[in-house]
């Protein structure tokens, strides 16, 4: 034992106490005959979580059992269920991935996740105290993310809590933010998955709606929006909006009181960034956010360093008359929809289509200009196939021999000029030569030879100058 960690159990406890792992029958054991459960790592009020490995390719995973006690449960383990179903049903950088679940050899259902080395949002409130603000909003802008796939495949968290915001430390030092437990989420109503039972009061009573606090049939994805201002509040401010002694003095809070306007809790905030949060935290869901990529694309002027915008499709839920979610768009649009893409807030839907239609000129400018380009290459083409015979004409017509001082010994004599022309005029006669010539046409006399060049005159090192004629 090194200090107050315990080397077998990797928890902390006092020396008197008895190490988890000999009173856990479950540390050590193998499941599915996959899974080693090596240690406990953390527990809630209706499971205990454990760090396992694959035994055939060596990764690291968190296995989450629950409780014995609430296996017989139906609707307990219809929640547990549907984390399975819900949060493997997603991919996402944003939500913590769900690879397995089944059931152990004594009956015991359990999920298997990946496993992440970091603390959730309410341990680090805990620990430092309010956090800045560009910390809060970038958490928070990764948390709107990884809702908004998850509303977009019909799924609505419902208990979205600073405890369920994971952060993560990626290598470069910066915070990857992920969520955590799907178990009350409301999936899309079908057939064979009959979802949670409406009309029920769930969750963590200071992060409910007031429609989910009424226990309202209608809970949509608005009810996230609520919980992620009331996060926003909390991690700025340290205090939550609604208190009290009990969960009935919460819910009263949260249906007939306001809260305390966040700047007189936490001085020099932004009034925007204050205007943004009680929007979000709005008694009147109407009045909210009308997606939780509304309420993340008003947080990016408060981030720190680029954020890139909001660029998903408009979400296509519908609330139906039994309170369950519904995809207007199918479920086939839904499932291309849950990806790592980014979300669209209706409002940039106007500047996105400017910017195809401008996309769309500028191919259409392209095409033009190459059209422009193979026109005056082809005009080129048949002004040059019109001008190359001229040119072999004019090439194929006799040039008068020109004769001058310097060629004079080896031009022909000037008789000699009419029997040249006539064999070259026989020549343009002849067939398949290519040459032409007109009988009418006089021969031309010879030009007249060019006068001689002048003696040269010689200097002989600077003395006398001698006049000689040019030996050629």
């Amino acid at each position: 034992m090194t200090g107050e960690v315990c080397w077998i159990c990797g928890n902390a406890h006092s020396p008197t106490e008895q190490c988890g792992a000999t009173l856990d029958p479950r540390i050590g054991s193998v499941l599915s005959e996959k899974y080693a459960v090596k240690r406990e790592i953390g527990a809630g009020g209706m499971g205990k979580v454990y760090e396992g490995q694959h035994i055939h390719i060596g990764r690291r995973v968190a296995i989450k059992f629950l409780l014995s006690e609430y296996a017989a449960h139906p609707e307990i383990l219809r929640r547990f269920e549907n984390e399975a179903r819900a949060a493997g049903s997603l991919e996402h950088e944003n939500i913590a991935a769900v690879i397995d679940f089944d059931q152990a050899a004594d009956g015991a259902r359990y999920l298997v996740m990946e496993y992440l080395s970091g603390q959730d949002c309410e341990k680090l409130l805990a620990k430092e105290g309010p956090l800045p603000v560009a910390r809060v909003v970038n958490i928070v802008l990764q948390v709107c993310r990884g809702l908004d796939v998850a509303h977009r495949a019909g799924i609505v968290h419902r208990d979205l809590k600073p405890a369920n915001v994971f952060l993560v430390t990626r290598p470069d030092r910066t915070e990857l933010a992920k969520i955590l437990d799907f178990g009350i989420a409301k999936l899309r109503k079908t057939e064979d998955q009959p979802g949670t039972a409406t009309g029920m009061t769930l969750g963590t009573p200071h992060y409910m709606s007031p429609e989910q606090a009424r226990g309202e049939k209608d809970v949509d994805h608005r009810t996230d929006v609520y919980a992620l201002g009331v996060i926003l509040y909390e991690l700025l401010s340290g205090n939550k909006p609604h208190g009290g002694n009990s969960f009935l003095e919460i819910i009263n809070s949260i249906l007939h009181k306001d809260p305390p306007p966040l700047d007189t809790l936490c001085a020099g905030l932004p009034a925007k960034l204050v205007e943004v949060i009680h929007k979000a935290m709005h008694v009147d869901l109407t009045r909210r956010f009308a997606s939780v990529a509304d309420l993340g694309q008003a947080l990016i002027p408060f981030a720190a360093g680029r954020v890139v915008p909001f660029h998903s499709e408009p979400l296509g839920v519908a609330v139906a008359e039994a309170g369950e979610q519904t995809l207007a768009s199918g479920t086939a649009s839904a499932e291309s929809s849950a990806s790592t893409t980014a979300p669209v807030t209706p409002r940039t839907q106007a500047r996105y289509r400017s910017r195809a239609g401008f996309g769309k000129f500028r191919w259409f400018l392209v095409l033009a200009l190459l059209a422009a380009i193979t026109s005056i290459a082809l005009l080129e083409k048949v002004r040059w196939s019109r001008v190359e015979p001229s040119v072999a004409k004019a090439a194929s017509v006799s040039v008068p021999l020109q004769t001058s001082a310097a060629t004079s010994s080896i031009a022909p004599p000037p008789n000699a000029l009419p029997s040249v022309a006539n064999s070259l005029s026989g020549h343009r006669d002849r067939p398949g030569s290519g040459v032409t010539s007109q009988s009418s046409t006089p021969p031309r006399a010879p030009k007249p030879a060019a006068p001689p060049l002048p003696p040269a005159r010689t200097t002989v090192r600077g003395e006398i100058d001698i006049s000689r004629e040019p030996n050629f």
